[in-house]
């Protein structure tokens, strides 16, 4: 269950700013991804439950040290993490769990400004999801199917399809290069 997949990074960049220098976007290569799935809520609750202490709803992050997991199905959550050595706690659920990482692409959004911005390209915005609470959200950017989360409006993470991901990359340092902060 533990065992990873080293991943290299897709872009081969470095970070890349807005003209105003107001938002920056870089590629994550050190986090590990693993997809939790249950044929039935019971299940994914124990494993919450034992991990984190507490059950997510829908669009809500759960922290714990370097976990982080994304709840954005019933019956399926992300597990992120930046550390190759999971709790004990997880040990028993390894059957519910499946390294997904290989197949996916994290990048960082990061400006006061980064969640206007994703709102002007994204199919559902995601400052009307904030609230306060670390958040997470499935929507389209463009063409890019893209898992949106964040702990701090102020720097945003993108997952999208490893496949996908340069162009990805490309298309969002376009839309970087003509943004602007708007005027207060």
């Amino acid at each position: 269950m533990t065992d990873l997949v080293e991943r290299e990074t897709v872009t081969d960049a470095g970070a890349i700013q807005s003209p105003d220098s107001s938002l920056a976007l870089n590629e994550i290569a050190d986090r590990f991804l693993w997809s939790v799935q249950t044929d039935h809520s019971g299940s994914l609750s124990d494993f919450t439950g034992a991990v984190f202490g507490s059950t997510p709803r829908s669009g809500e992050v759960l922290k714990m040290d370097s976990l982080r997991l994304l709840s954005l199905w019933p019956h399926k959550a992300w597990l992120l993490s930046s550390n190759t050595q999971l709790p004990r706690t997880v040990d028993g659920f390894g059957d519910i769990m499946t390294d997904i990482g290989h197949g996916f692409c994290e990048f960082r959004l990061g400006g006061e400004q980064a969640l206007d911005f994703l709102g002007s390209y994204c199919s559902a915005n995601p400052a009307e999801q904030s609230g306060g609470a670390i958040r997470c959200l499935r929507c389209l950017l463009g063409q890019y199917q893209v898992v949106l989360w964040w702990e701090d409006n102020a720097d945003i993470r993108l997952l999208v399809e490893r496949s996908y991901a340069r162009s990805f990359y490309d298309y969002l340092a376009s839309l970087l290069a003509r943004w602007s902060q708007p005027s207060p």
